[in-house]
């Protein structure tokens, strides 16, 4: 459990490389925002609030923004985690969606890979 969600956030997101400021401030909210509601869509963590909302679609669309510079964020804060008591557990999700019922093969498929449907 994260008791300090902003700050958390900021450690491992803010020294993203976003290219504007601005953008790395979104993700460290945003990032915080998903922290303190785990299992929750990013639009749902919004709570209603349309400005949020609003940040959050225009984050997803800036081209300033890039996946690389979010994970390296991400993957360069947990290298250097040391944990304070015992383990670090760094959880994976292998999570893969399949479906079975009569109407999949009109899903089409749901990853690069074409024998997956």
């Amino acid at each position: 459990m994260i008791r300090n969600t902003p700050l958390w956030s900021k450690s491992v997101f803010g020294h993203a490389h976003l290219k504007d400021i601005r953008m790395v401030r979104r993700l460290v909210q945003m990032g915080a925002a998903i922290a303190f509601h785990p299992g929750w869509s990013l639009l749902r963590c919004c709570e209603g609030d349309r400005a949020q909302e609003e940040g959050v679609y225009r984050f997803i669309e800036n081209s300033n923004v890039s996946v690389e510079g979010i994970l390296d964020s991400g993957f360069s804060s947990t290298v250097s985690a040391k944990p304070s008591k015992g383990t670090l557990v760094l959880i994976h999700d292998t999570t893969r969606l399949g479906y079975d019922h009569k109407v999949a093969s009109d899903l089409g498929p749901i990853g690069p890979n074409p024998d997956i449907s």
